[in-house]
């Protein structure tokens, strides 16, 4: 298989509110979609879009770097290995240092490709027992009764996790929120907090020991001190799910922690679906979950991740409600839950159309 043409285009996506835990004066969300075609008219697409405040690369080392892939693979031959358990693309890209952001674009555009010239599935590339449908946990944003509101027609949609952001407000106000919220949701649907490495472990201990957790799945990176998370667990026996904490910390280091039980992964910052598919390997390994995360990527990246999670978090609901931040998409057709639910025959990356009051083709 030779792609025959390799595309580029930048989008803007206007937001319909502030993305959560990130600067309030963000107005929109922009990134680049990769566009392959090979010589029988399939196509595939991937998204590159690192995220100001959480990635690490800049937008101009990221263009020059999708420019470069352009020049050195267009009307190249694919390797046959490209894929198999989401792997051998380090050895296809040997050497040129992408960023992790590029790197999901590139491999998530050359595995869409594939999957289409071979009239399959992205997910069953990488797993052929992939499951079919995959649950999502609800993102909550704002202050009551707006979230309590949001949270009960969550519920009605068939949502059964939701995930509330804590640590941004003072600790009274993220008690009393939380309570309200496990006293709307008892029996109903279980709740998952993100504190974002807000807190010093005496913050930890007033939170955890003022709240109701029977409702609690975890709370994700609690501590600003990541070492101290097996004395915030023996405490208050609450599980704990590291994300951050992934940028600094190897998976073996994690799982000798007390406490720790699930690690988010976001391949647009982790870098790619080979690095992914063999830390889900490793986690499953060390007994721990893992959930697949979106990083506010369009409805292009929101696919991929779908994809993946239909093969590495099979037992766990997924990051995948960041769709309704924006107030477009750039392709015509976005994907939506159904009960909480999202179908993958649905989610697939062939013959997309991308909507040009957002994109821009890059020559």
């Amino acid at each position: 298989m030779r792609i025959s043409d390799f595309r580029i285009y930048s989008y803007q996506l206007p937001l319909s509110r502030a993305l959560p835990g990130l600067a309030k004066n963000n107005s929109k969300r922009e990134g680049y979609i990769i566009k392959l075609s090979d010589e029988n008219g399939n196509t595939g697409y991937g998204e590159t879009a690192p995220l100001s405040g959480v990635s690490v690369e800049m937008p101009d080392i990221v263009l020059a770097q999708l420019q470069q892939l352009k020049a050195k693979f267009n009307g190249q031959n694919l390797p046959a290995s490209l894929g198999q358990k989401g792997g051998k693309f380090s050895d296809w890209l040997d050497g040129l240092a992408l960023a992790p952001s590029v790197r999901f674009g590139i491999e998530t555009a050359v595995l869409s490709l594939k999957a289409a010239n071979h009239k399959k599935t992205f997910a069953s590339l990488i797993d052929e027992n992939f499951q079919t449908a995959i649950p999502v946990n609800g993102l909550l944003d704002g202050t009551s009764p707006t979230l309590l509101k949001d949270a009960e027609q969550l519920v009605v949609q068939g949502y059964q996790t939701l995930k509330l952001k804590v640590g941004h407000a003072p600790v009274a106000n993220d008690i009393k929120t939380v309570n309200s919220l496990t006293d709307l949701l008892a029996g109903r649907a279980i709740l998952r907090l993100d504190a974002n490495k807000a807190w010093d472990i005496d913050e930890a201990f007033q939170f955890s020991k003022a709240i109701d957790f029977g409702s609690i799945e975890y709370i994700e990176e609690p501590l600003k001190d990541f070492l101290k998370v097996p004395e915030f667990y023996e405490e208050t026996l609450i599980p704990v799910a590291i994300d951050e904490s992934l940028k600094q910390h190897s998976l073996r280091d994690i799982k000798s922690l007390d406490g720790v039980e699930t690690v988010i992964l976001k391949p647009t910052i982790l870098g790619g679906i080979e690095k992914i598919s063999h830390m889900a390997e490793e986690a499953h390994a060390y007994g721990l979950h893992t959930v697949i995360t979106s990083t506010f990527e369009s409805g292009v990246g929101l696919r991929a991740l779908a994809n993946l999670a239909s093969c590495f978090s099979k037992h766990s609901a997924v990051g995948l409600d960041t769709g309704k931040w924006f107030s477009g998409d750039v392709i015509s057709t976005p994907i939506h839950a159904n009960r909480g639910r999202l179908a993958i025959e649905e989610c697939q990356l062939d013959h997309l159309q991308l909507d040009p009051n957002f994109t821009r083709e890059i020559e």
